[in-house]
């Protein structure tokens, strides 16, 4: 038998941490980063970094610090990978595959996209994806993974630290 509630999760649509918004981030990723290119593994770093920028000393986060940060990225990696594709059906985001692997640009309507979406939130968002641009840039991709490193051991020490229900220290 089919509960009330379970009508009520098919008729409102998923909308945060959902395909379309993990995509629409990739897209303001990707055109503070162009031309440069990104792989997946830096898709899913600067994702988690653009929603938790104050962390390496960006601008205000976009999203509250909850007892689940430190492990938000664990799971990001097939939601990053769906909006991504979701966005190339919108040449909002080129696909680029070559001897290196695969990696992602911004596409041919992402600028039009992100200049569109005027919202105190995209606002954010786009300061926040040109801090991590300007970062990465500076100092490079290898330094930026040491730093993407430092902040999970830190986010792994948080998680040790939270408390389960029920476990007493």
């Amino acid at each position: 038998m089919i509960e009330t509630s379970d009508i009520d999760q098919l008729r409102s649509p998923r909308i945060f941490n959902s395909i379309f918004e993990a995509g629409v981030r990739a897209v303001f990723l990707l055109v503070a980063m162009y031309p440069d290119t990104l792989d997946i593994e830096d898709m899913v770093a600067l994702d988690h970094l653009v929603v938790h920028s104050e962390d390496v000393g960006g601008p205000n986060s976009l999203h509250p610090r909850t007892a689940t940060h430190a492990t938000e990225m664990l799971v990001r990696r097939e939601l990053i990978y769906n909006g991504l594709l979701l966005m190339q059906t919108r040449s909002l985001v080129d696909r680029i595959a070559n001897a290196s692997g695969i990696s992602y640009r911004a596409g041919e309507e992402a600028h039009n996209f992100v200049g569109y979406l005027s919202s105190q939130y995209f606002t954010d968002l786009n300061q926040a994806a040109s801090f991590l641009a300007s970062v990465r840039k500076r100092i490079g991709k290898g330094d930026f993974g040491s730093l993407v490193e430092q902040q999970l051991e830190r986010w792994a020490i948080q998680f040790q630290n939270v408390d389960a229900p029920g476990v007493e220290h």
